[in-house]
Protein backbone atom coordinates (compact mmCIF):
# COMPACT_ATOMS: atom_id res chain seq x y z
CA UNK A 1 0.00 0.00 0.00
CA UNK A 2 1.35 3.42 -0.95
CA UNK A 3 0.36 6.67 0.66
CA UNK A 4 1.81 10.01 -0.40
CA UNK A 5 1.97 13.38 1.24
CA UNK A 6 3.96 16.50 0.55
CA UNK A 7 4.91 19.56 2.50
CA UNK A 8 6.23 22.74 0.92
CA UNK A 9 8.69 24.80 2.89
CA UNK A 10 11.03 27.63 2.11
CA UNK A 11 14.78 27.02 2.27
CA UNK A 12 16.20 30.38 3.34
CA UNK A 13 19.82 29.34 2.69
CA UNK A 14 19.13 28.50 -0.95
CA UNK A 15 16.38 31.05 -1.49
CA UNK A 16 14.05 28.71 -3.31
CA UNK A 17 11.07 26.56 -2.52
CA UNK A 18 11.64 22.87 -1.91
CA UNK A 19 9.04 20.13 -1.86
CA UNK A 20 9.49 17.08 0.39
CA UNK A 21 7.59 14.06 -0.83
CA UNK A 22 6.93 11.18 1.56
CA UNK A 23 5.96 7.70 0.42
CA UNK A 24 4.65 5.26 3.01
CA UNK A 25 5.45 1.68 2.04
CA UNK A 26 4.03 -0.28 4.95
CA UNK A 27 5.84 -0.50 7.27
CA UNK A 28 8.76 1.61 5.90
CA UNK A 29 8.96 5.32 5.11
CA UNK A 30 11.24 6.55 2.34
CA UNK A 31 11.67 10.28 1.84
CA UNK A 32 12.37 11.68 -1.58
CA UNK A 33 13.28 15.38 -1.32
CA UNK A 34 12.44 17.12 -4.55
CA UNK A 35 14.26 20.22 -5.70
CA UNK A 36 11.84 21.78 -8.17
CA UNK A 37 14.62 23.04 -10.48
CA UNK A 38 15.74 19.45 -11.20
CA UNK A 39 12.55 17.40 -10.96
CA UNK A 40 11.62 15.55 -14.12
CA UNK A 41 7.82 15.73 -14.30
CA UNK A 42 7.65 12.46 -16.28
CA UNK A 43 9.60 10.54 -13.65
CA UNK A 44 8.11 8.98 -10.53
CA UNK A 45 11.33 9.61 -8.60
CA UNK A 46 13.28 12.85 -8.23
CA UNK A 47 16.50 13.14 -10.24
CA UNK A 48 18.37 15.37 -7.79
CA UNK A 49 20.33 14.63 -4.60
CA UNK A 50 18.56 14.53 -1.26
CA UNK A 51 18.04 17.87 0.45
CA UNK A 52 15.66 16.92 3.27
CA UNK A 53 16.80 19.36 5.94
CA UNK A 54 15.93 20.48 9.48
CA UNK A 55 12.40 21.65 8.66
CA UNK A 56 11.67 18.37 6.93
CA UNK A 57 12.95 16.50 9.98
CA UNK A 58 10.64 18.52 12.21
CA UNK A 59 7.65 17.65 10.04
CA UNK A 60 8.58 13.99 10.20
CA UNK A 61 9.14 14.03 13.96
CA UNK A 62 5.62 15.36 14.48
CA UNK A 63 4.34 12.37 12.49
CA UNK A 64 6.49 9.93 14.50
CA UNK A 65 4.85 11.03 17.73
CA UNK A 66 1.49 9.83 16.42
CA UNK A 67 2.56 6.89 14.23
CA UNK A 68 2.00 3.39 15.58
CA UNK A 69 2.92 1.29 12.52
CA UNK A 70 6.19 2.59 11.03
CA UNK A 71 9.05 0.17 11.75
CA UNK A 72 11.83 1.42 9.44
CA UNK A 73 12.95 4.97 8.67
CA UNK A 74 15.69 5.86 6.19
CA UNK A 75 16.89 9.47 6.29
CA UNK A 76 20.32 8.65 4.90
CA UNK A 77 22.19 11.31 2.89
CA UNK A 78 19.89 14.11 4.03
CA UNK A 79 21.25 17.20 5.74
CA UNK A 80 19.06 17.18 8.83
CA UNK A 81 21.99 18.42 10.93
CA UNK A 82 22.26 18.52 14.74
CA UNK A 83 18.81 20.08 15.19
CA UNK A 84 17.20 17.35 13.12
CA UNK A 85 19.12 14.74 15.11
CA UNK A 86 17.87 16.24 18.36
CA UNK A 87 14.29 16.31 17.07
CA UNK A 88 14.50 12.63 16.07
CA UNK A 89 15.96 11.79 19.47
CA UNK A 90 12.97 13.45 21.14
CA UNK A 91 10.64 11.27 19.08
CA UNK A 92 12.61 8.11 19.94
CA UNK A 93 12.00 8.65 23.65
CA UNK A 94 8.33 7.72 23.21
CA UNK A 95 8.22 5.79 19.92
CA UNK A 96 7.51 2.09 20.45
CA UNK A 97 7.36 0.80 16.87
CA UNK A 98 10.49 1.99 15.05
CA UNK A 99 13.05 -0.82 14.92
CA UNK A 100 15.41 0.46 12.19
CA UNK A 101 16.80 3.99 11.74
CA UNK A 102 19.26 4.98 9.00
CA UNK A 103 20.94 8.37 9.46
CA UNK A 104 24.04 7.73 7.35
CA UNK A 105 25.65 10.97 6.17
CA UNK A 106 22.96 13.22 7.65
CA UNK A 107 25.34 15.72 9.29
CA UNK A 108 24.01 15.23 12.81
CA UNK A 109 27.47 15.88 14.33
CA UNK A 110 28.23 15.75 18.07
CA UNK A 111 25.06 17.49 19.32
CA UNK A 112 22.77 15.22 17.34
CA UNK A 113 24.53 11.99 18.30
CA UNK A 114 24.61 13.03 21.96
CA UNK A 115 20.82 13.49 21.90
CA UNK A 116 20.39 10.16 20.09
CA UNK A 117 22.62 8.45 22.66
CA UNK A 118 20.41 9.73 25.48
CA UNK A 119 17.33 8.49 23.63
CA UNK A 120 18.91 5.05 23.16
CA UNK A 121 19.04 4.68 26.93
CA UNK A 122 15.23 4.99 27.08
CA UNK A 123 14.09 3.47 23.78
CA UNK A 124 13.50 -0.28 23.98
CA UNK A 125 12.40 -1.06 20.42
CA UNK A 126 15.15 0.24 18.12
CA UNK A 127 17.40 -2.67 17.11
CA UNK A 128 19.24 -1.29 14.06
CA UNK A 129 20.97 2.10 13.82
CA UNK A 130 23.19 3.41 11.02
CA UNK A 131 24.91 6.68 11.92
CA UNK A 132 27.97 6.27 9.72
CA UNK A 133 29.58 9.25 7.94
CA UNK A 134 28.40 11.88 10.43
CA UNK A 135 31.81 13.03 11.68
CA UNK A 136 30.82 13.29 15.33
CA UNK A 137 34.32 12.38 16.51
CA UNK A 138 35.47 10.99 19.82
CA UNK A 139 33.15 13.17 21.96
CA UNK A 140 30.09 11.87 20.15
CA UNK A 141 31.51 8.37 20.22
CA UNK A 142 31.97 8.58 23.99
CA UNK A 143 28.35 9.65 24.48
CA UNK A 144 27.24 6.78 22.28
CA UNK A 145 29.49 4.26 24.04
CA UNK A 146 27.91 5.14 27.37
CA UNK A 147 24.45 4.53 25.87
CA UNK A 148 25.42 1.13 24.47
CA UNK A 149 25.25 -0.27 27.97
CA UNK A 150 21.52 0.45 28.20
CA UNK A 151 19.87 -0.31 24.86
CA UNK A 152 18.40 -2.97 22.60
CA UNK A 153 20.56 -2.51 19.47
CA UNK A 154 21.70 -5.59 17.62
CA UNK A 155 23.06 -3.77 14.54
CA UNK A 156 25.11 -0.57 14.68
CA UNK A 157 27.05 1.16 11.89
CA UNK A 158 29.52 3.81 13.07
CA UNK A 159 31.75 3.91 9.99
CA UNK A 160 33.66 7.09 9.08
CA UNK A 161 33.07 9.13 12.22
CA UNK A 162 36.69 9.78 13.29
CA UNK A 163 36.29 7.85 16.53
CA UNK A 164 39.95 7.03 17.03
CA UNK A 165 41.45 3.70 18.01
CA UNK A 166 41.09 3.94 21.79
CA UNK A 167 37.41 4.86 21.64
CA UNK A 168 36.68 2.25 18.98
CA UNK A 169 38.24 -0.35 21.29
CA UNK A 170 36.10 0.88 24.21
CA UNK A 171 32.93 0.72 22.10
CA UNK A 172 33.91 -2.78 21.01
CA UNK A 173 34.30 -3.84 24.64
CA UNK A 174 30.88 -2.39 25.52
CA UNK A 175 29.31 -4.22 22.62
CA UNK A 176 30.98 -7.49 23.53
CA UNK A 177 30.10 -7.17 27.18
CA UNK A 178 26.44 -6.58 26.42
CA UNK A 179 26.48 -9.23 23.67
CA UNK A 180 25.32 -7.01 20.86
CA UNK A 181 25.78 -8.11 17.28
CA UNK A 182 27.26 -5.13 15.49
CA UNK A 183 28.84 -3.70 12.37
CA UNK A 184 31.47 -1.06 13.15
Amino acid sequence: MLKSASQDYYDEDQEKSTNCSCEMHQPMLVLHPIQKDYYDEDSEKPTCGNMFEVEGARILVNALYKNTTLTSLNLGHNTIGPKGGKALADALYNNTTLISLNLISSQISFEGVKALANALCKNTTLISLNIGHNNFGSKGGQALANALCKNTLISLDLGHNNLGGVLAKYIGQCLYFFRLKTKI
